[in-house]
C-alpha cells in the first residue's frame, strides 16, 4: 500500500476557518491499475478519516472527483492510492472568520 497523499493540509493555510473544493482530479501514472480512496480527516492519516470517494483507475487514467465540488470542509482531505504513481491535484477557496 502506498503512503497517504495529502491533498489539502490545513496546517499550511494561515488564518483559514474552512475551505470549499472547486476541483479535485486524480491521475494514475503507474503501469498497473490502482484504487484510490479519498478521506476527510482531522489529522494527516486516513486511519481516523471518513471515506468520501473510491475509484479504480486503469494505467494512465484520470478522474475528476465530482462528489466533493462545492462542498465546504473544516478538516484535511487525503487521497490514498493502492500503489505508487497516484497524483492528486486540488483547487479550493479558503474562508476566514470574516467570510
Amino acid at each position: 500500500m502506498a503512503a497517504d497523499t495529502t491533498v489539502v493540509d490545513l496546517a499550511t493555510l494561515t488564518s483559514v476557518e474552512r475551505f470549499a473544493i472547486s476541483g479535485l482530479s486524480i491521475h494514475n501514472t503507474a503501469v498497473a491499475s490502482v484504487t484510490v480512496t479519498v478521506y476527510q480527516s482531522p489529522n494527516l492519516t486516513s486511519a481516523s478519516g471518513k471515506r468520501l470517494a473510491y475509484y479504480s483507475l486503469a494505467p494512465n487514467e484520470s478522474v475528476d472527483v465530482t462528489e466533493m465540488i462545492g462542498q465546504g470542509f473544516l478538516t484535511n482531505i487525503i487521497a490514498v492510492g493502492s500503489a505508487v504513481g497516484v497524483n492528486a491535484k486540488v483547487s479550493y477557496t479558503t474562508y476566514t472568520a470574516g467570510d
